[in-house]
């Protein structure tokens, strides 16, 4: 199958390189000229380049689009420009999403997988899960320590059949990258704080929590999401949330103000399976059953938590 990627970007490199390793013919174009893109992603270009990726800068045609049989739209594609209108008018392609990437890659993959999401701490708290659990297992993690992007990081372990040498990933899942994530399942997620930050990039703050807590709907059935229930904006999220989850804190009250609202943290959540640590806790998780949530309530049950 021919394939137009629209985006050299960060979402659209990745998902040309997986569509190419699945053997379709793949073109991406970008407006932008090669030299304006970024050192690294230029680098990245000349490596698919030799994979037999095709690209076209500076600008996008309606040959290629006419050519192609199916197209991906980087998310990072404004929806109100031109290239959007010149697909439609283009007539029946296939439309190839960032959520039919996750799933494929979740499926050459196979591995247990944890994510970390929220606004401050995401590289720590990743290098730190990545660090107890490589003490026993062959991991591997994507996160700014690492300068990695997670999904460009998945899709070279499967093109370059490293999969087999890995018992699990731990990644960061930043605010850009989560919408690529789409699609994938994981077996444990983490959400450290949801406080304003690059605000300039969304519409409202509703638009910054919404896109930074939708690590809740990759998790898989039977995985946990443990939860920072300092967190005020956090705090008021629980009641709605479908997915298991653990609360974890200090029981410190904290508030998040921005732009006229006023988030309070006025008692220590307390509601269905969360605890806070009154100590040092140690949760096992071994890939065979990470995904087994009795055994993590067993461990979290331990004389070293108190039940709030």
């Amino acid at each position: 199958m021919k394939v137009l990627v629209i985006g050299a970007g960060n979402a659209g490199r990745p998902a040309a390189r997986l569509l190419n390793h699945l053997n379709n013919r793949v073109l991406v174009n970008d407006v932008r000229e090669l030299h304006e893109l970024p050192l690294k992603a230029q680098k990245r270009i000349a490596e698919m380049e030799d994979e037999g990726v095709m690209f076209r800068f500076g600008g996008h045609s309606m040959e290629d689009i006419l050519w192609a049989d199916a197209v991906f739209i980087s998310p990072n594609i404004p929806q109100d420009a031109p290239v959007r209108k010149m697909v439609r008018e283009a007539g029946d392609l296939v439309h190839i999403t960032t959520s039919d990437i996750g799933r494929t890659l979740n499926e050459l993959i196979g591995l247990p997988m944890v994510g970390v999401a929220g606004t401050d701490g995401k590289t720590t708290t990743t290098n730190m899960i990545d660090h107890i659990l490589s003490s026993r297992y062959r991991t591997v993690s994507f996160s700014s320590l690492q300068d990695s992007l997670v999904i460009e990081g998945l899709v070279e372990l499967v093109v370059n059949g490293d999969i087999d040498d890995r018992d699990l990933a731990v990644f960061e899942l930043p605010h850009g990258t989560i919408r690529m994530a789409e699609g994938l399942e994981l077996s444990a997620g983490v959400v450290t704080n949801l406080t304003p930050d690059h605000m300039d990039e969304f519409s409202n703050y509703d638009e910054y929590i919404e896109r930074n807590f939708s690590i809740k709907d990759l998790m898989a059935p039977g995985g946990v999401l443990a939860l920072c229930g300092d967190d005020p904006v956090i705090s008021s999220l629980l009641d709605d949330l479908e997915v298991e989850n653990v609360v974890y804190g200090v029981g410190e009250r904290r508030t998040v103000e921005f732009m006229g609202r006023r988030f309070m943290l006025s008692q220590y959540p307390g509601q269905g399976l969360r605890y806070r640590a009154e100590g040092t806790c140690r949760i096992h998780l071994h890939p065979e059953c990470i995904r087994d949530t009795d055994s993590h309530l067993q461990h979290l049950r331990s004389p070293q938590l108190q039940e709030t």
